[in-house]
């Protein structure tokens, strides 16, 4: 299992110096979880030994362990008895009562059992491993001191305990198989967890989140079944939480339901004791608020786990049970955030919803945990929120009402002071105004003027430089390129070139006269066609750029759209505005090449810089191509973020018509598919269908796109029929505009044959993505990433 960064450290047992009568606390005391797990017998024969003498000569510990035993339903003086006994020594000295290993073993041998070893033991039992060979298993027998030390609450709860895994049957519940009773001894024959229990493997420190997640996850399965049978655990705690071997990974099983209560039931089997372990406790359970435990407290319990897990500790620890009462009812936890950054948001989210004071305020089941922590694992929204400004002030307000009386008493006295003397210097305060504002009037006229020179001579130089700019790629346009379908141009550019005359006068294809204008470029072609001219270089080369990547050459497009940044590799340490925009287009050209990361890297550049200089438009595409980048790298929880943000920010702009806004509109639904919001992603690339064929009609590469992005969201939505017409429609349309073997065709017909195969007409979509998979390798290549999609498909 991977692990985080460890934190803390666990007491271990060491051997002690018996003192002279009794000592205060010890610099090697055991801590609080230590001393819970001794009352359940879930330390080692060494381990336990060891505590029980320690605590037989420390006051502070004696004191911390009877109110534990106490709270457990033990007979503390019986406890008491038998420490004091132990540490003598003595084994002659021990009570009848004592567990005597070697002929308990005979009374399970003569049950059928063969004992294997001790698995745990502590002043309330012993749990063995054994073989049933009877039923060809390894069981694991929990057995209770039998006698004074038990005490009959102890009794009651272990009954308990059969009554309640007796009802529930569910693969996160540890099984019981059968109860030992008679002959002076009392158990259970339970399931074996050989992975042993989530206390002993948070020993090593915290967990990585997805193991984290995953254990919570089937706790909180195991928990709701419970629920659901109208069971409360109450008891939730690492020590409760089993693991076992599965084909997978480890299996979580909740167990010890010693304190489990029937919600049908209205009297508690501890009357006013407060039982549980103080660590795990909710508020309510902590202050002995019986009629207040719910479904809601195992939640709060599992939470603290969860808690656990992330961090490498509870959130409220102290030196005494009543000191963990005072912090749980009284003190927030600690942000996991704050401690572990590295954990996401939404986990700590859940977290945090689980240990809210209030039930009412935490998960209402532990039903409605898991289905939030499903939703983490597949990467889709929570529904858990953090809590609002004002809900935070208010839960401050509720736990510390004498320190927000007197701040409220300060506000009031403020503004009364201010009030009184803002009147005594109201007219002095008149007459500075009037003053001052005929002053600053003047000055800022000054100001006005200065500025709005300053910009006329920053325009006159852009407008300037634009116009050069654009006068130099017109006249490339019309001398470079389309000089070349002129027949005198081919014919004599043949015979230079060796070809065959009649070839040469031929008509040419939009293709083949970008092509030998970029031929014209190439060696020190570009600097003899614009000398001394970096900027119309740069614009020269993106533009060819772009008509390429219209054109589905998309290596060569990311080829020349490097060449055009190249040429002034420094203009981003200044923020030349041009070069940022030439930036944006090179990102999108390495959009169509798969190259996520890098898009993500070179777009959070270009928001950053943009978002410094006002630039919003800049700024709101580079988050939209984030947006897209982050959904192709599964990772659409963050992807969403940036949509959401683009798409609001380009609303603002230029409203919900505009091209751009349509387009984020686009990606956003593709995004909501991804996250498994079909209904709200179909509404979604609805509007952008119907938004581009009213702006720029059908016969457009977006529209064309956007009726295929809704096709794919009604194949994810199983509405097959509707999705095979919008796919012919995009394919008859992506067919007509931008030619049989482009690209985008070819995809289109490869997510029309998933569509197929996902109807149920298997061969034939097989067919149909094998088919365009052939030709898009023989137009980009095998590597292209728009091959390997299809070839995953397939």
């Amino acid at each position: 299992m991977e692990r985080a960064l460890l934190v803390g450290s666990s007491w271990k047992p060491r051997s002690f110096n018996k003192p002279s009568g009794k000592s205060t606390m010890q610099e090697c005391c055991p801590a609080q979880d230590r001393l819970v797990e001794l009352l359940d017998a879930s330390l080692s024969r060494e381990e336990s030994d060891a505590i029980e003498k320690h605590v037989a000569s420390c006051s502070a510990c004696e004191e911390k362990l009877a109110e534990l035993v106490s709270q457990d339903g033990g007979d503390w003086n019986s406890f008491r008895e038998l420490l004091d006994t132990k540490s003598s020594d003595d084994p002659d000295t021990l009570p009848e009562s004592e567990f005597d290993a070697e002929s308990l073993a005979r009374q399970l041998g003569d049950l059928g059992f063969e004992v294997q070893r001790e698995l745990g033991r502590g002043g309330m039992g012993v749990v063995f491993a054994a073989r049933q060979p009877a039923m060809q298993r390894t069981v694991a027998i929990k057995m209770l001191q039998w006698g004074a030390l038990a005490g009959p609450q102890r009794i009651q709860r272990l009954l308990a305990e059969a009554q309640a895994i007796g009802q529930l049957n569910h693969e996160n519940v540890l099984k019981i198989f059968d109860t030992i009773d008679g002959d002076g001894i009392l158990g259970l024959v339970l399931e074996y967890a050989d992975r042993g229990s989530l206390a002993e493997l948070l020993r090593d420190g915290p967990l990585a989140e997805k193991d984290a997640v995953r254990i919570a996850t089937q706790a909180a399965a195991g928990l709701a079944h419970a629920h659901a049978n109208k069971i409360l655990h109450r008891d939730i705690k690492p020590g409760n939480i089993l693991l076992c071997s599965s084909e997978a990974s480890e299996c979580a099983k909740l167990a010890d339901f010693g304190l489990a209560k029937d919600t049908d039931r209205t009297a508690e089997l501890t009357g006013s004791l407060i039982i549980g372990t103080p660590t795990y406790m909710s508020p309510e359970q902590i202050s002995g608020r019986h009629d207040e435990i719910s479904m809601p407290s195992d939640v709060y319990s599992l939470g603290i786990v969860l808690y656990q897990m992330l961090v490498g500790a509870p959130p409220f620890r102290g030196p005494t049970p009543s000191a963990v009462h005072h912090l749980v009812t009284t003190q927030p936890p600690v942000p996991p955030r704050q401690i572990q950054p590295s954990i996401s948001r939404d986990l700590e989210t859940i977290c945090l919803k689980c240990l809210e004071k209030s039930p009412s305020d935490r998960y209402s089941s532990a039903k409605e945990l898991f289905e939030d922590l499903q939703r983490l694992s597949e990467s889709r929204p929570i529904l858990a929120r953090r809590p609002s400004i004002l809900q935070s002030v208010s839960k401050w307000c509720r736990r510390k009402p004498a320190t927000a009386a007197l701040v409220a008493t300060i506000l009031v006295a403020t503004i009364a002071t201010t009030s009184v003397w803002g009147a005594l210097t109201a007219q002095l305060s008149q007459v500075n105004t009037e003053l001052a504002g005929k002053n600053n009037d003047l000055l800022e006229r000054n100001d006005e003027l200065n500025i709005a020179n300053e910009h006329l001579v920053e325009q006159r130089e852009v407008l300037k430089s634009s116009l050069e700019s654009t006068i130099a790629l017109r006249n490339f346009i019309i001398r470079d390129l389309l000089a070349n379908a002129s027949p005198k141009e081919r014919v004599e550019d043949a015979v230079e070139a060796g070809e065959e005359i009649n070839e040469a006068t031929a008509d040419l294809t939009a293709r083949e006269l970008v092509f030998r204008g970029i031929k014209k470029l190439e060696g020190d072609g570009l600097e003899e066609r614009f000398p001394n001219q970096p900027r119309v270089q740069a614009d020269v080369l993106m533009t060819l750029s772009t008509l390429l990547g219209d054109m589905g050459e998309y290596d060569l497009s990311v080829d020349l759209a490097q060449r055009s940044l190249d040429i002034d590799p420094s203009a981003d340490q200044e923020f030349d505005k041009d070069y940022f925009e030439s930036l944006q287009s090179y990102a999108v050209t390495l959009i169509s090449t798969g190259k996520f990361q890098r898009v993500v890297e070179i777009s959070s550049l270009i928001a950053q810089r943009a978002g410094e200089h006002d630039e919003q438009e800049m700024r709101y595409a580079a988050l939209h191509n984030m947006a897209g980048s982050y959904m192709m790298l599964d990772q659409p929880e963050v992807g969403v973020e940036f949509s959401e943000d683009a798409l609001s920010g380009f609303t603002e702009l230029y409203g919900p018509n505009d091209p751009m806004t349509l387009q984020v509109t686009s990606t956003h639904g593709q995004i909501l598919q991804t996250l498994g919001r079909y209904d709200d992603a179909a509404l979604v690339l609805a509007i952008s269908v119907a938004g581009f064929t009213e702006l720029v009609t059908e016969k457009h590469p977006r529209t064309i796109s956007a009726i295929g992005k809704l096709a794919s969201v009604l194949t994810s939505a199983k509405e097959f029929d509707r999705a095979i017409e919008m796919y012919n429609k995009q394919i008859e349309l992506s067919k007509e505009v931008l030619g049989a073997d482009h690209p985008k065709t070819l995809m289109a017909q490869a997510n029309f044959g998933s569509c197929l195969y996902k109807s149920g007409a298997i061969a034939e979509g097989v067919d149909v993505m094998t088919e365009a998979r052939l030709k898009l390798i023989g137009k980009l290549g095998p590597d292209h990433y728009f091959a390997k999609e299809i070839g995953e498909q397939i």
